[in-house]
């Protein structure tokens, strides 16, 4: 019966992530809703499991930890949703929050927020993480733009902005390392 669970929710999502990104709803329309409660549940202990191995050491962009965990927790998300990582001094992570979850190709966001959210948790840097659900981790004009703008509105506020990501499927890409990011 799980198996047949399984190959029902592959073949309506299309890989494992997919169904990992579905909505509890979704996955009741397919099996039921306990399945959808387990499935639910077992989604979050995965991303806590992974997020567990953020916390031993500082944060960093480039870390593959970090990568492979917003790999497993956006590559295959089919709405653009934007998550902050706020880091303290030492660059632990104090939180990561879902700030913002739009369309499949445009989301709303508040550079006013962002910020205010990292007084809120006296956060010292932050790291910026989107998701591009057409598959091309190419960052646009206007990811540049907003990542320009709220790194030097933080600057005012003494919040540093170490980078921002865009995580596309399988691929997470830096705008700091391609230079867009000073």
């Amino acid at each position: 019966m799980a198996r047949s669970f399984a190959e029902r929710l592959i073949l309506r999502f299309a890989s494992l992530g997919g169904v990992l990104s579905a909505s509890s709803a979704a996955i009741a329309r397919e099996t039921s809703d306990q399945v959808a409660s387990l499935l639910g549940a077992h989604c979050a202990l995965l991303e806590h499991s992974l997020r567990d191995r953020l916390l031993d050491a500082p944060v960093t962009a480039s870390g593959a930890e970090l990568e492979r965990y917003l790999v497993a927790t956006m590559g295959d998300a089919r709405t653009e949703r934007l998550r902050v990582l706020y880091l303290d001094a030492g660059n632990r992570l104090i939180c990561d929050e879902l700030i913002a979850e739009g369309d499949p190709n445009h989301i709303p966001i508040s550079v006013r927020r962002i910020l205010n959210r990292a007084l809120e948790l006296h956060a010292a840097a932050m790291i910026l993480v989107h998701n591009h659900p057409g598959g091309s981790p190419e960052p646009s004009q206007a990811d540049i733009t907003f990542t320009r703008r709220i790194a030097e509105a933080g600057k005012h506020l003494a919040i540093t902005l170490h980078d921002h990501l865009i995580v596309a499927g399988s691929a997470c890409i830096s705008l700091r390392a391609r230079g867009m990011l000073q």
